[in-house]
């Protein structure tokens, strides 16, 4: 649920499918990208779109650290780990009411979050920018984050990757510029 009017009017545009191309800007922290997540999610599990993408530009901030080793999934986990957190939020089941039981199970088995299978599957994809050349994207829900950073080169990219019956949906702060 929208918690003022702008978001409000986010939502009636990410939820309008005559609408293929939803620019958003504003403040950090005012659930640009949790709610374009979350509109996704919805317009996804109501079949409207085939899947959901949600990918953002890998743009360092300040001094580099230098390579991080281990799989490309590890290494962009930092970078992507924002959008990792609003589908964690969305997703995560809602507590039981009434008093906690004690658990009793047996040993320490790795319990998936709900969005885990979802992006095994590739329902949901969490990827860098990076790797849209080449692309065709049809009938999925698109979600660009961070998108102060592209120049008009890498945007004209983005929406020319964009194929039949998809949204995109770029949000961003024009005052976070890094480069």
């Amino acid at each position: 649920k929208p918690l003022n009017l702008g978001q409000r009017c986010l939502i009636d545009a990410l939820l309008n499918p005559d609408i293929s191309l939803v620019t958003c800007y504003g403040h950090a922290g005012t659930g640009k990208t949790l709610v374009a997540v979350a509109a996704g999610l919805h317009e996804m599990f109501n079949r409207k779109y085939t899947g959901l993408t949600i990918s953002r530009p890998v743009v360092a901030m300040g001094e580099q650290l230098g390579f991080l080793p281990g799989t490309l999934e590890e290494k962009m986990r930092p970078w992507l780990q924002p959008i990792h957190d609003a589908l964690d939020l969305l997703m995560r089941p809602p507590k039981p009411a009434g008093p906690r039981r004690k658990h009793t199970g047996g040993g320490a088995a790795t319990v998936k979050k709900p969005y885990e299978e979802l992006l095994e599957q590739g329902i949901i994809e969490v990827e860098a920018l990076a790797y849209i050349r080449g692309r065709s994207i049809p009938n999925r829900f698109f979600v660009l984050d961070e998108a102060q950073q592209l120049t008009p080169q890498e945007a004209k990219t983005v929406v020319t990757r964009m194929s039949r019956d998809s949204k995109l949906v770029m949000v961003g702060d024009p005052a976070q510029i890094d480069n």
